[in-house]
């Protein structure tokens, strides 16, 4: 009885993984429906029509200049030297005045609880970290589903020019070899590429990807079958359907109709998109599409029936017949490492010239932007309501730092030397304002009402202020603006230290005169002291009557600890009488000459007297 039951639980087993992994696929396929990890329909109804033809004019304008002339268009300036019929200026932009700081629906914000729940595991970001079997399971779902192949074996897979990051990226994220570091999914959601092109934004612990919209969700979204089961339409109903599209009513939809009808439904579809769904419907390839093909087309759509299941279900048959061999180079957008990004920009708080045209308009609040390295454009990325394009930026946060910070190559060592260095990378706080030292955007943020409490704000990293980062850095003019701003000057970061404490220690004397002036102390001589005394006390405690040689030597690390908190203690006090010395001799030196000025005087008045 033992044998036969084996093969039978391998078969269910079997038969229960095909199911999962089917189901996983189908979840992926149908991006239009609302799911727990898939908002698509929440998506396009947060963008208008009138916001897509707004966002549309910018994207199109920051991809003709080519980033070099933007900052003066944006700006409204004039330059003879500007010819550019296509470089718009953002006041010339009929932007929509509808409020776009719509709260989370509780569908998005389980959503973004979900894929937070993700990100707070550390561990995954270790190169030591094997996958669960569910996150296998996944990552091979979204591989199926991206119809990707290996680089390293597939002969003539992404071999075009230009494919050389994506190439290595997708080698690297779903064919890691045997001692490589393992990528799972982190998050994904939809996004606006540049403001005109819809995309499904995937997020893995050391990369990520862009991919076009699924082809079967645009047929879906042509048909208007949302929800139900496409069998249950009747001829009256798909007739109905047809004739709405047929806006000039001549019983054939053109090309123009057809684009016309995924405008009004909130979609960009660009004209190798457009040119695929006619294709898909217009089986005569005369350019126009009749009644009997639109029917014809939604027939395709329907399920089949259960006994003509594949591997993959229904689906894996619909995406047979669908998908061609180019299928991976049109699903996928592009791929490349968290490597391979330079900076990221939260467009509202930090922002360069290449992507001020979306700063400086009503969506960037809705925006951030990844700059790669060695590609002069950006990739600017809309989400549909802030707290989306937040959450983006925070779970970009936490792969990138948590992926250097795991780190051992010198790269990642020579990055993580530097102070503030998250900062510098993901550039979405007050923290990276002063950290690049951006006076212009640390005057924005600290003189707007809603963001005055900020100032005081403390990292996660550190616990240091921006305050903390001014006067490590040397950051002198930032320094000035934020106490100005009455910033609390005695905060102590993670180490006790306070801002003086970093400025003295880097014997900054333009900081620390100014620091001073605003009631600023040092602290980091006492903590030395304090934690000195209280471990070479707690040693004592924990010293037996027999005393081995460990605690001796610990005790002797503890009298050391002393030592070194007495010569600090030494040498801040040296650094004082130094300064005071130095005051003294001006003092003195001042003294002097006023004396002999006033003697001068004297006898200047004598002489005049004599003569």
């Amino acid at each position: 009885m033992s044998k036969q039951a084996a093969p039978q639980d391998d078969e269910a087993s079997t038969n229960s993984s095909l199911a999962s992994l089917d189901k996983d696929l189908q979840t992926l396929n149908e991006m239009n429906i609302d799911s727990e990890f898939n908002i698509w329909s929440s998506f396009r109804d947060s963008f208008s029509i009138e916001k897509r033809a707004s966002l549309e004019v910018i994207g199109n304008s920051k991809r003709s200049s080519g980033g070099s002339t933007a900052a003066a268009v944006v700006m409204g300036q004039k330059n003879d030297k500007l010819n550019n019929e296509s470089l718009v200026s953002i006041t010339e932009v009929d932007l929509p005045t509808d409020n776009i700081e719509n709260n989370l629906s509780p569908a998005e914000q389980k959503d973004i609880n979900q894929w937070n729940a993700r990100l707070a595991r550390e561990q995954v970001f270790s190169r030591y970290y094997f996958p669960e079997q569910w996150e296998q399971r996944e990552m091979k779902t979204i591989e199926t589903f991206l119809k990707l192949q290996n680089p390293n074996t597939a002969t003539g897979f992404m071999d075009e020019p230009g494919q050389e990051a994506t190439k290595h990226a997708v080698s690297s994220i779903f064919y890691p070899n045997d001692y490589d570091k393992k990528s799972v999914l982190m998050k994904r959601g939809p996004i606006l590429l540049d403001g005109i092109d819809e995309r499904e934004l995937l997020l893995f612990t050391h990369g990520f990807l862009l991919s076009r919209i699924e082809f079967d969700a645009l047929m879906h979204l042509l048909f208007a079958m949302k929800k139900g089961d496409p069998e249950k339409f009747t001829s009256a109903q798909l007739k109905k359907r047809f004739n709405d599209i047929d806006s000039d009513h001549s019983g054939e939809i053109d090309r123009c109709e057809l684009r016309e009808i995924f405008t009004g439904l909130g979609v960009p579809i660009g004209e190798s998109a457009l040119s695929e769904v006619m294709n898909r419907i217009d089986t005569d390839n005369d350019g126009t599409i009749t009644f009997e093909e639109f029917e014809s087309a939604m027939q395709e759509l329907a399920p089949a029936p259960k006994e003509e299941k594949t591997l993959f279900g229904s689906l894996g048959k619909r995406l047979m017949k669908v998908l061609t061999p180019s299928d991976a180079q049109r699903k996928l957008e592009c791929a490349y490492l968290l490597t391979d990004i330079e900076k990221v920009e939260c467009l509202d708080i930090c922002h360069s010239a290449k992507t001020q045209m979306f700063a400086e308009s009503s969506f960037g609040n809705l925006s951030f932007a990844i700059f790669l390295k060695g590609q002069e454009q950006p990739l600017v990325v809309i989400c549909s309501k802030p707290e989306h394009k937040s959450a983006w930026i925070n779970a970009f946060k936490v792969c990138i730092v948590n992926g250097i910070q795991n780190a051992a190559d010198k790269s990642a060592l020579r990055i993580r030397s530097n102070i503030g260095w998250q900062h510098h990378l993901v550039r979405a706080s007050i923290f990276s304002l002063v950290v690049t030292n951006n006076l212009d955007g640390l005057h924005k943020q600290i003189t707007s009402p809603s963001l005055q409490h900020r100032v005081d704000e403390q990292d996660e990293y550190n616990m240091f202020t921006a305050l903390h980062y001014a006067a490590a850095l040397g950051r002198l003019d930032c320094a000035v603006l934020l106490l100005q701003a009455k910033a609390k000057v005695n905060l102590k970061c993670k180490d006790q230290k306070t801002p003086l404490d970093y400025a003295m220690s880097n014997e900054n004397k333009d900081m620390i005169k100014l620091l001073e002036q605003y009631g600023a102390k040092t602290n980091s001589s006492e903590v030395l002291f304090k934690s000195a005394i209280e471990e070479q006390k707690r040693l004592k405690e924990e010293t037996p009557r027999t005393t081995n040689r460990k605690v001796v030597a610990k005790l002797k690390g503890a009298s050391g600890a002393m030592s070194e908190a007495m010569s600090a203690l030494r040498e801040r006090g040296e650094r004082i009488e130094k300064l005071d010395s130095k005051t003294a001799d001006l003092q003195n030196d001042a003294q002097n000459y006023a004396d002999m000025a006033k003697q001068l005087k004297e006898k200047t008045k004598k002489k005049s007297q004599w003569f």
